[in-house]
């Protein structure tokens, strides 16, 4: 069987160049976890600025990330080259599937209106009504168990933007916006 060599990044040159002025996402994970999303104009200043160096501004550089990095904890990054208008829309996409554990914009784990967001897609996508209970069922397993049933329950009970879908707490049903 072959051994598998481990590099760190800062060791490899060519993947450092490589990056240059290439736009994406990184994602740091580790087997079973997703830790962190960023996106990047610039994947190789990004990572290298804020991540090898440890420099940056606070801005670009995420606090739970850093400890983990800083801790000596094995972390695994996949970078993601995109064009640079579908980062913003991507990003928020694969947060929204992944939870990862140190974003908190638009992370359903940390906020409620993410979930809200996600349900009004759905429901408006599929064209037809769900009952609550439907719908805490699809993203149960939509987010695969990452969120628990009473988390998405509350997300439908607590405040609504008329704007996600037309829903019911009585009757406990969404429906598409356009059928109201």
């Amino acid at each position: 069987m072959d051994k598998i060599s481990v590099k760190k990044f800062e060791d490899v040159p060519k993947m450092i160049n490589s990056l240059r002025e290439v736009s994406g996402l990184y994602i740091f994970h580790t087997l079973g976890h997703i830790w962190y999303i960023g996106k990047a104009v610039d994947l190789q200043n990004r990572f290298v600025t804020a991540y090898v160096k440890k420099g940056g501004t606070p801005a670009h550089i995420n606090k739970g990330l850093k400890q983990r990095i800083d801790a000596g904890c094995a972390t695994s990054v996949v970078f993601v080259p995109m064009a640079l208008e579908l980062i913003e829309a991507e990003e928020i996409r694969v947060i929204r599937k992944a939870c990862p554990w140190f974003n908190e914009s638009h992370n359903p784990r940390t906020k409620t209106n993410a979930i809200q967001a996600m349900v009004g897609e759905i429901v408006n996508e599929s064209g037809r009504e769900w009952t609550y209970d439907e719908m805490i069922k699809h993203l149960f397993r939509h987010y695969n168990a990452q969120l628990g049933c009473s988390r998405i329950e509350q997300a439908l009970l607590s405040n609504w933007k008329e704007s996600y879908c037309s829903r019911s707490n009585k009757e406990r049903m969404l429906r598409p916006r356009n059928s109201a």
